[in-house]
């Protein structure tokens, strides 16, 4: 049979190429030199695993005309921030939004471009209660307006010598009859296991936004989770574009106390985050892993071919290699993704086969007696065909990565196809030019591993009972292909224990803020209002929200229970004359006096209310037995 083309003119390259060596690595050096050049300039890579998708697929069109619609959403940060207690993660995210609005008001140094709250601000603690159903706006105006005295005596003192003020009045109405005591237990009991917990040093905080709205699954139960949406400026020569921007917000919520000892936690998520953690891995991990690598290659090369100098020409090979490889990658696809970079191990390992391959063929023929240049012709002719089947049916595998709308895989088969090419020529130009110029010292051994002699003696007397094995694994691994799953979530490709990803996750399980949504563009708000009234009757549907739902329903009835509890409420909470400042002294006195008033409800309305009082007496009273410093800091709960 007679050898193709390709297999006849590997001998002529490998012959072309040893005779005049010099030329060889001078082209080869030129081309690494322009290879450099253009990498310097052009190289770039994303981390936006959206972008290993297709742009023409339906999907990604929507996204972008949704992104076009509703701007604002890309390149953010999601800062989320948990409290004890909603008053304390509200308090948080104001002072927080306004250090970071100051930061972005700072001119060309600031690190935020702006700042915004989704899920708060002037907007929706003005009108927020109008958009919870108007069984819980009721039941919420009851309960503030059944709260009145206790509201009145906080909003005209605020501290805790208007708390004990307040509940020594409340204390003695209940006792004698002339105040309804029905909502008094709970308060009573929130507020002595709150006193009791801190004094022993716990950290426990007390809400009184829990009192007075709804709880539990209830619409208007006060949230302890705010957001706030921040675009950074991102510095994009560098690896981690917004890292300047995100420790900024770390550095602004140390200086405002928002971490674990005042009952706070923030954490940060979103595709600024989410990109630069992968960036940043891969600064961390590249030295350990690249170390390794070369490590474990040079053994490789070492044990193949007992020679530093062999190693050295492999290894030049391979680098030239590598450099030329992403050079005419990135002029093909214009900048690398997270799975098309992956062409870098397959091309270096690929690489180091062929070089071994060439360099022990090489060291056989010359320790069989052989000159160099006799040994490179036998060489050409004994594994040149080969190769060089070896090499065109890798290049044809990764070819089939290419009718694929993932462009991440796409993308790979097309920079690993050309490097398959490349690292073909190079071994067959420049790793024999190399050998002939190093001159790579005559084995003294025989090429190989003589423990492997009865491996090899092994399989060529079994060799038919090994290819029945292997086509009887290979149908029952298609068999089996019906079970194979594929996951289509670009999230898993990430860490996940990397904090952006923690925090994102922790975010999904949140009903109400949550990621995990579906944006669908309609002609107009009656067509929207069509589709997510059939959708809502899908079980895979947990909530459809159209622009619509942001204009709340019945607003008549709920202004009308809104405005009736606003006439009882105003004069109590917002009072003409506050009293001064009281001192120490004159606290621990209102606290003491309080006490006694709770003994006296205690006595006089035995059961549930009067266990309650029986224990802030004695919070209280331990309280005024207290330092100074302890009922300032337990006042401030």
């Amino acid at each position: 049979m007679k050898s193709s083309s390709l297999t006849r003119a590997i001998p002529v390259a490998i012959r072309a190429a040893a005779r005049r060596p010099l030329v060889t690595l001078g082209v080869a050096a030129a081309l690494v030199v322009l290879a450099l050049a253009f990498v310097a300039t052009a190289f770039d890579m994303t981390t936006d695993t959206g972008e290993l998708i297709s742009p023409r697929t339906q999907w990604r069109q929507d996204e972008a005309a949704v992104e076009t619609a509703f701007p604002g959403q890309k390149d953010s940060v999601l800062v989320v921030i948990d409290g004890a207690t909603p008053e304390i993660a509200e308090d948080a995210a104001i002072r927080l939004n306004e250090a970071l609005a100051a930061d972005a008001a700072s001119g060309k140094n600031a690190h935020i471009v702006d700042v915004s709250r989704p899920d708060g601000g002037a907007f929706f603690d003005r009108e927020g209660l109008l958009f919870s159903s108007l069984q819980d706006v009721q039941t919420t105006t009851k309960k503030l307006i059944d709260a009145q005295p206790l509201l009145g005596g906080l909003a005209t003192d605020p501290s805790l010598h208007g708390i004990a003020t307040t509940i020594d009045t409340m204390a003695k109405g209940a006792a004698d009859g002339t105040q309804d005591a029905s909502g008094l237990g709970e308060p009573l009991t929130r507020l002595s296991g709150t006193i009791d917990a801190r004094l022993a040093g716990r950290p426990v905080w007390f809400s009184w936004q829990r009192l007075f709205s709804g709880s539990g699954g209830s619409a208007l139960a006060p949230p302890t989770r705010r957001l706030l949406m921040v675009h950074p400026r991102l510095a994009f020569g560098d690896l981690e574009p917004g890292s300047d921007a995100v420790n900024a917000i770390r550095a602004a919520a140390a200086r405002l106390n928002i971490d674990a000892a005042h009952g706070l936690r923030m954490g940060l998520t979103g595709q600024v985050p989410l990109a630069d953690e992968e960036f940043g891995s891969i600064r961390e991990n590249i030295g350990l892993v690249g170390l390794l690598m070369v490590v474990a290659m040079l053994a490789c090369l070492w044990l193949a071919t007992r020679s530093w100098r062999s190693v050295a020409a492999i290894m030049l090979t391979i680098v030239a290699g590598l450099v030329i490889t992403l050079a005419l990658g990135l002029l093909a696809v214009h900048r690398l993704n997270l799975i098309s970079v992956a062409f870098i191990p397959l091309f270096v390992g690929l690489g180091v086969d062929f070089g071994i391959q060439v360099a022990v063929r090489f060291n056989a023929e010359r320790r069989a007696g052989a000159a160099p240049m006799d040994a490179l012709m036998r060489l050409a002719e004994a594994i040149g065909e080969p190769l060089s089947l070896a090499a065109g049916a890798i290049f044809l595998a990764l070819g089939a990565f290419l009718p694929t709308d993932y462009v991440g895989i796409a993308e790979l088969g097309v920079i690993a196809g050309m490097g398959m090419v490349i690292a073909f020529v190079l071994n067959i130009t420049l790793l024999p030019a190399l050998l002939v110029l190093l001159r790579p010292p005559v084995p003294a051994q025989r090429v190989g591993w003589a423990g492997a002699r009865p491996l090899d003696a092994w399989l060529h007397a079994n060799r038919r009972n090994i290819l029945i094995a292997f086509v009887g694994a290979m149908a029952v691994s298609i068999t089996l292909l019906g079970w194979v799953r594929f996951d289509f979530n670009p999230l898993h490709l990430r860490d996940p224990n990397a904090p952006a990803m923690r925090e994102l996750a922790n975010l999904m399980k949140d009903p109400d803020r949550t990621p995990n949504t579906i944006a669908i563009l309609t002609p107009n708000a009656n067509a929207a209002g069509a589709l997510a009234q059939r959708l809502e009757g899908h079980s895979e549907v947990a909530h459809a929200v159209t622009i619509d739902s942001f204009v709340p329903e019945a607003q008549d009835l709920k202004l009308a229970l809104i405005q009736d509890a606003s006439l009882l409420l105003d004069p109590a909470i917002n009072p003409f004359d506050l009293p001064q400042t009281s001192d120490d002294a004159t606290t621990v006195a209102a606290l003491r006096k309080a006490a006694v008033s709770l003994d006296a409800l205690a006595h006089a309305r035995p059961g549930r209310l009067g266990q309650s009082a029986a224990a802030l007496s004695r919070s209280f009273n331990a309280l005024a037995a207290a330092p100074a410093t302890r009922r300032a800091e337990i006042a401030g709960v």
